[in-house]
C-alpha cells in the first residue's frame, strides 16, 4: 500500500482524491466558450456539447454556419428552448414546470392574478412541445425523451380553464405548434389527438379550433376516427 511522504498510511480521504476523474468533470475542467441565445449569453463546455449533442455541435461550429463569428457559438431559438437544454446538458433533466415569458399562453384574467399550480404546468405544454422539436431536429434522443415524458404527464391529467373565446389555450397552441413540425403519426402528434377527442366537447369552444381543423384535415380526419358517428350539425 502506498505510503505519505511522512510515512503514514494514506486516510479514506486521500483515497478518495485520488479516485479517477469522471468523463463528466474533464469536461468541466476543460476552457469555455461563449453561446449566444437571441437574448443571452452563457458560456458552455464545448467538448460537454460535443459529446451528447454531436449533430447540433457540427452545425454550431461549422465556417460556413450563417451565425457563426470570431469562435463563439450561436443558437438562435427562444430562451425557453435554450433554458430547457442547457439544463438538461449540465444536469440530465429540465424543469416540467417554467415561468419563461418566451413560453407564456395567455389564459383568461381572473381576480387572482396568481395561477394555481396545476394550471401553470397546463400553460407549460407548448414550452415542451417546442423542446421536443427542438431535440428530434437534432436528434437529441435523451432530451427528446425527457420532453415526451413532461408532454405525457401533463395531457393524461390535462387541467382546463374556462375560455373566453379570445384567448388559444395551451392544448390549441400545443396541436398546432405539433401539426406545423411533425408528422401526422408521430408520437407526440398521437398524444394530441387523443386528448382532444376525449376533450371534445370542451375543444369545439376553444377559440382557434375551427381554423386548426381547416389548416390541417388530416389531423381532423384522425378526429373523425376517435370520435366514430357525430353530430354533422356540429359544423365542423
Amino acid at each position: 500500500m502506498p505510503k505519505k511522504e511522512d510515512g503514514a498510511l494514506p486516510t479514506e480521504d486521500d483515497r478518495k482524491d485520488s479516485l479517477p476523474v469522471s468523463a463528466f468533470t474533464k469536461h468541466l475542467q476543460t476552457p469555455t466558450i461563449a453561446l449566444h441565445t437571441e437574448t443571452q449569453s452563457y458560456n458552455i463546455h464545448p467538448t460537454l456539447l460535443q459529446t451528447k449533442c454531436p449533430i447540433l455541435y457540427a452545425l454550431l461550429t461549422n465556417p460556413n454556419y450563417e451565425c457563426q463569428e470570431f469562435g463563439d457559438l450561436y443558437l438562435q431559438r427562444n430562451q425557453g428552448i435554450v433554458s430547457a437544454f442547457l439544463d438538461w446538458i449540465y444536469t440530465g433533466t429540465y424543469p416540467l414546470n417554467i415561468d419563461v415569458d418566451d413560453d407564456r399562453v395567455a389564459t383568461p384574467t381572473s381576480t387572482d392574478d396568481k395561477v394555481p399550480k396545476d394550471q401553470a404546468i397546463t400553460n407549460s405544454l407548448p414550452h415542451h412541445i417546442r423542446v421536443y422539436i427542438f431535440a428530434g431536429s437534432y436528434h437529441i434522443t435523451r432530451l427528446k425523451d425527457i420532453a415526451f415524458k413532461h408532454i405525457c404527464y401533463i395531457t393524461d391529467d390535462y387541467h382546463w380553464c374556462a375560455s373566453d373565446c379570445i384567448t388559444t389555450s395551451p392544448l390549441i397552441a400545443s396541436a398546432r405548434l405539433a401539426l406545423t413540425s411533425l408528422a401526422i403519426v408521430d408520437p407526440l402528434t398521437s398524444c394530441i389527438l387523443e386528448l382532444m377527442a376525449s376533450k371534445i366537447e370542451k375543444v369545439k369552444m376553444e377559440a382557434g379550433f375551427p381554423a386548426l381543423i381547416r389548416d390541417f384535415p388530416d389531423f381532423a380526419l384522425g378526429l373523425i376516427d376517435l370520435l366514430g358517428p357525430f353530430d354533422k350539425s356540429d359544423g365542423w
